[in-house]
């Protein structure tokens, strides 16, 4: 086994000015090695098994993904990952200003699922104001070849603002709202287990489908301007913020939005140990453990993301799954039903906005 199985490739003191041009230019970036080979395989191991405590659920036929968000809450090994402090690095360095976390989720495309994820912006989706700069950053825990869903990305076209929330089960949402993207050219990145894409909030970008024999898992970080206000008239229902009891205007400074204390050292270049009053490097900081942030035994849910024609009313405090489905969004159905899931109850809500959304009522620590 060679060394780079357990090292990484890319790091926040080996990216360089290059790349961060690029993406500031393109709107995303391909960063292999974000994470070692034995950490990507230690991470799909925690994703599959987190999937797995939710199989009650199962996979329709159609499904374009399943989503599953704020496990760092829930689950010690996909914390880790989450709020990781390099990846927190790297992406201060590629925005420009301090971040703080704003979701991470799991998405996972089971084989041969039949769907690709159209293309969409990210940030319509968000009841966020005042974000000077926002982006994902998109880990592959397995190798993602193109037939597998990997990425495409249309490059400059994060500077497309004011459109609103896309579908993405419709091929032609949002070409229909920039007719000028069908002529733009595409690139699709495909990753290794541990490379990384990071991409802006506002860029366009799709999946493919999954046609190979094996799931495809991603771990997305999403990270969020520091000073961004909570905006409700933006994106009225969005759970991860609907349960907070957050004001119009004000800041998003809970403990939900974990704001890094190695992405803010990052900003000021060096870093200072509160308390012990002497500068060390990046890397020596990096070593320190984040801000302590309980593990809940559960959390906010997650409405459906292309589920603009539909809202879900009655939220349930709860980790999520949504299952993106294009089948799904000619039935008017809503009604709850009632179901066994982590050792309690569940409450189900199908929707025409493409997705059935799972909340468990409490899902205990594992």
């Amino acid at each position: 086994m060679t060394s780079t199985t357990f090292s990484r490739q890319t790091t926040p003191e080996s990216l360089t000015e290059q790349q961060i041009a690029s993406y500031r230019r393109d709107g995303f970036v391909h960063l292999p090695g974000v994470l070692s080979r034995a950490e990507a395989e230690r991470y799909a191991g925690a994703a599959l098994d987190a999937e797995a405590r939710l199989r009650e659920l199962g996979t329709s036929t159609g499904d374009i993904f399943t989503q599953l968000l704020q496990l760092w809450q829930h689950d010690e090994t996909l914390r880790q990952l989450t709020l990781d402090p390099d990846l927190a690095g790297i992406a201060t360095r590629l925005a420009g200003v301090p971040l703080r976390l704003w979701h991470d989720q799991l998405l996972i495309k089971a084989p041969h699922n039949g769907a690709a994820t159209e293309y969409h912006q990210d940030e319509p989706y968000w009841p966020h104001q005042g974000s000077r700069h926002a982006l994902s950053a998109w880990v592959a825990l397995v190798d993602v070849p193109a037939e597998r869903g990997c990425m495409t990305f249309i490059p400059g076209s994060q500077h497309l603002t004011g459109l609103r929330a896309q579908d993405l089960g419709d091929h032609d949402d949002l070409h229909s709202l920039a007719p000028e993207l069908a002529y733009r050219p595409r690139v699709t990145v495909p990753l290794r287990a541990g490379d990384c894409t990071f991409h802006h909030s506002l860029l366009a970008h799709s999946a493919n489908a999954n046609a190979t024999d094996d799931p495809r898992i991603a771990h997305v970080t999403i990270y969020m301007d520091a000073d961004t206000r909570y905006a409700p008239e933006k994106a009225a229902h969005h759970p991860v913020t609907d349960l907070l009891g957050l004001i119009s205007g004000t800041g998003c400074r809970t403990s939900t939005f974990h704001r890094s204390p190695q992405a803010r050292e990052w900003q000021r270049g060096r870093a200072v140990r509160r308390g012990a009053g002497r500068a060390v490097t990046a890397a020596t900081f990096r070593s320190c453990p984040p801000a302590p942030v309980p593990l809940l035994p559960h959390g906010p849910a997650f409405w459906p993301s292309s589920g603009q024609d539909g809202v879900l009313r009655t939220i349930e405090s709860g980790p999520a799954v949504i299952k993106h489905s294009p089948t799904a969004r000619t039935s008017p159905d809503r009604t709850p039903s009632r179901g066994r899931l982590c050792g309690g109850p569940v409450s189900e809500v199908r929707m025409r906005g493409g997705c059935r959304v799972v909340i468990p009522a409490k899902c205990g620590r594992r």
